[in-house]
């Protein structure tokens, strides 16, 4: 995104060889910052400034400066800005990154089960300031980028697991939850793309329904799991977020209205109101600001 948008995006480093990718996200105004996703690597999010609200397999988890938490493999998340105007890192670790070449007992009794989602962290970090610090010593580490930096990377990554496996670890999954919680990850996935593609045209559920090869009442509480939201709610917001895009672009409220999947400009407000708490005539006066 550009500062048009009110939004900015760091890539602090780009090494296709080190499997680990640091970001900083930055958004000045409240909505959504990360839309609902999963994937095969695990994360931290550290927030540097601000607050937001980052929802884990539908568990809402308030994020405020100088705090973090992870986000399981393959778990469900996406996050809200609260007060409009926040910092956080992403710091993202690939498979690659833990996996070796051999087998031996930390691959089997750690890493694998890790990585499978045998074994699940509580996604907040709570009175650890250690483990805060191991985070925060990556970034500095990565960001610096002094030389041996990708070893003490490396090396704070290894102390920060340790810690989690020691004081977060809450619970794992049979194999037969994780192979539930994979088919729905993956047969939904087309979903979410679908409804990315289209929000500006009209979204049928039972079309949804169809898509994730599930029947509409199974597929509205497979949704609701996944997302914590309605699918109803779900577009709505995305096409909110798309429509507040377009207004800092200069488009007319008209305009924005029909772009966006709404088919008359009273219900457009509302729904934007909703979940900017201001009317899209109010939020083009604020962004003039």
């Amino acid at each position: 995104m550009t500062k048009d948008n009110l939004r900015e995006d760091y890539v602090t480093i780009q090494d296709h060889y080190f499997p680990v990718s640091i970001t900083l996200h930055k958004f000045h105004e409240p909505g959504m910052i990360f839309t609902s996703h999963w994937h095969e690597h695990f994360q931290f999010i550290y927030c540097t400034k601000g607050e937001a609200q980052i929802y884990c397999s539908c568990n809402p988890i308030n994020l405020s400066a100088q705090e973090a938490i992870f986000i399981n493999a393959n778990e469900m998340h996406y996050g809200e800005s609260i007060n409009g105007d926040i910092s956080y890192y992403v710091v993202m670790v690939h498979q690659s990154f833990v996996l070796s070449n051999g087998i031996d007992s930390c691959q089997t009794k750690y890493i694998s089960p890790l990585l499978l989602n045998q074994i699940l962290f509580a996604n907040k970090i709570s009175n650890d300031a250690e483990l805060t610090n191991y985070i925060k010593m990556i970034i500095q580490e990565y960001n610096e980028q002094k030389t041996g930096y990708e070893l003490a990377v490396k090396a704070y990554l290894y102390q920060a697991i340790v810690l989690m496996l020691r004081n977060h670890a809450v619970r794992s999954f049979t194999p037969r939850e994780l192979d539930l919680q994979m088919e729905n990850m993956k047969r939904f996935q087309s979903v979410f793309t679908y409804i990315e593609d289209e929000y500006s045209k009209h979204i049928d559920i039972n079309e949804l329904a169809r898509i994730g090869n599930v029947s509409t009442g199974h597929f509205c509480r497979i949704f609701k799991k996944l997302t914590g939201k309605s699918a109803i709610d779900y577009i709505n917001q995305l096409r909110v977020e798309k429509a507040a895009m377009l207004l800092k672009q200069g488009q007319s409220i008209n305009e924005t209205a029909f772009a966006t999947g709404f088919n008359n400009t009273n219900y457009f407000s509302r729904v934007f109101k909703k979940y900017k708490n201001v009317a899209p005539k109010e939020f083009r006066k604020l962004i003039k600001v």
